[in-house]
């Protein structure tokens, strides 16, 4: 998302993306201008937008502004990337009113693939199931056939289990 819009502003400070629509363009603004930071940052999400700008800059995708202290531009090898990796990201399911039989989803993914078990829980969320716990979630949901290819796709399929309750017992 940070290469994305540095691509398409050209140079941005962090304030653009730590204010409301109406406030950003003025705290920008203010800051290209003055060099003064005009909206307090929650810390922690501050130290993570740094954290990811430094990654950023190691890997030489974007530079910081010599002009403008604060701001930062994408480079020529990050709006490559970019061009690269654009088409990429991980599928997205909308939710459907179709009902079916309850379903219990549990997974176990190693650390290694962290990202892809944030995909599987906002996908599973966004298609209205429940969480139980982190990794066991619950719905009645039918699943789209894209899921299941996408699961096998992203080498998750061992990791992750689905069962279908065809019939109610006392529990559920």
């Amino acid at each position: 998302m940070v290469l994305e819009t540095l691509a398409d502003a050209g140079t941005i400070t962090r304030e653009v993306f730590f204010t409301g629509y109406a406030a950003s363009y003025r705290n920008a603004r203010r800051m290209m201008l003055h060099g003064v930071s005009a909206h307090r940052v929650d810390t922690k999400a501050k130290m993570s937008f740094a954290n990811t700008l430094s990654k950023l800059r190691r890997e030489g995708l974007v530079e910081q502004s010599k002009r403008h202290s604060g701001a930062w531009s994408i480079t020529a090898k990050g709006k490559a990337w970019l061009a690269a990796h654009r088409g990429k990201r991980l599928p997205q399911f909308a939710p459907t009113a179709e009902k079916d039989y309850l379903k219990i989803v549990i997974f176990d993914i190693p650390e290694l693939h962290k990202a892809k078990r944030q995909w599987l829980r906002n996908t599973i969320a966004g298609l209205g199931f429940s969480m139980l716990q982190k990794s066991v979630w619950i719905g009645e949901q039918k699943l789209p056939v894209g899921f299941m290819e996408d699961l096998n796709a992203l080498g998750l399929e061992s990791y992750v289990h689905i069962f279908a309750v065809a019939k109610r017992g006392t529990i559920l």
